[in-house]
């Protein structure tokens, strides 16, 4: 049986406000946040992609033309992944993984295209390139820490919807944790021995791009 606290939460957020969920997130378990990503879908089914496939065939499109495997943190029903397979046959296999085994489940199938389910906390494998968009938001400093101390790929792309100097999520009607602005996650990836970093785009998302 879930604790009080996860049910408090989901109650919370049934009427619409989510600071217990942001205020607690820290006390809860992994199965815990399984749980409760899964009730928040069954109250929100209708998501939308927030990513924007612009920003990612333009990366994709600067690579090394070369044959690449992709890994991808933060999946969803693997929309991302299934555009950007049609898009480039240098791409041989794009990996996801989500939290969501509901998201997962409802993935279709596309050529070189695996979708996993997160039993326990994400730390790899990774592919030649590490990919992840509107994920990272939804975590903690720690857990960002976790993931990104530990991504050994040649390239990695991240889009984050954060402000230059962090965003205060008060009264914001969704699940965003991660309260750290770019500087945080710039610094983060300076972790990696790069030896070219690129950060474009507007003050509400960031992108980063990193290339060996």
């Amino acid at each position: 049986m879930m604790n009080e606290i996860v049910n408090g939460i989901f109650e919370a957020v049934k009427r619409g406000n989510w600071e217990l969920h942001r205020a607690c997130y820290h006390l809860l378990t992994f199965a815990e946040k399984k749980y409760l990503l899964e009730k928040y879908y069954i109250l929100y089914p209708s998501q939308p992609p927030c990513y924007k496939l612009k920003i990612f065939i333009e990366f994709f499109s600067q690579l090394p033309y070369e044959e690449i495997t992709v890994t991808e943190l933060g999946c969803g029903n693997g929309k991302l992944g299934r555009e950007l397979l049609a898009r480039f046959d240098n791409i041989m296999s794009w990996v996801g993984y989500d939290l969501s085994g509901s998201r997962i489940k409802n993935s279709r199938r596309a050529r070189g295209y695996t979708a996993i389910e997160l039993k326990e906390p994400f730390t790899g494998p990774f592919g030649d390139v590490f990919v992840s968009s509107h994920t990272f938001e939804h975590m903690n400093a720690m857990e960002v820490r976790a993931v990104l101390s530990k991504v050994d790929s040649k390239y990695i792309m991240l889009e984050i919807p954060i402000k230059e100097d962090g965003q205060n999520w008060s009264q914001y009607g969704g699940a965003h944790i991660l309260q750290q602005g770019r500087e945080y996650i710039r610094k983060l990836l300076y972790n990696y021995k790069s030896e070219k970093e690129v950060v474009v785009g507007e003050a509400w998302s960031a992108f980063f791009r990193r290339c060996n």
